[in-house]
């Protein structure tokens, strides 16, 4: 398992790392088991990554394949699976999300509605959550 998790978190980071100037995360108090990065990149807007489980337990990341620049701003999410320790990544796209900040907390309106790893939409996709479209409002941890 630990594996798998260096292996996602790896993908994620690669793809969002290069000229990374500032990371802040956000979590919704209110659903524990998931949260936000959101990378600033040199002027080029933000970038994110939503860590979550999938339907099976799974520790997951998803991440924008666009950045924002202004807001509110739609992005695609994708999942990245690659080789461990090498080889190619490939960005499966997975749904998207419209984020938005009010009052100094991240607004996550979210759709997986095309994940196969969120299942059936009325099953477990992480802890406290059982939908494929919702929103979630999310504080700053740092």
């Amino acid at each position: 398992m630990r594996n798998t998790i260096m292996k996602y978190l790896t993908a994620g980071m690669m793809l969002l790392a290069v000229g990374a100037q500032a990371q802040t995360h956000y979590y919704d108090p209110e659903h524990a088991g998931h949260g936000v990065s959101v990378t600033q990149n040199n002027g080029q807007g933000s970038a994110f990554i939503w860590y979550l489980y999938n339907r099976t337990g799974q520790p997951t990341w998803l991440i924008s394949t666009e950045n924002c620049t202004t807001y509110p701003c739609v992005t695609p999410l994708a999942q990245a699976n690659g080789a461990w320790m090498g080889g190619d990544v490939q960005l499966v796209d997975v749904g998207f999300v419209e984020i938005n900040w009010v009052d100094g907390k991240l607004i996550w309106e979210y759709d997986l509605q095309q994940w196969d790893d969120a299942g059936d939409c009325g099953r477990l996709v992480w802890v406290y959550q059982t939908q494929c479209v919702g929103t979630f409002e999310m504080e700053a941890v740092d």
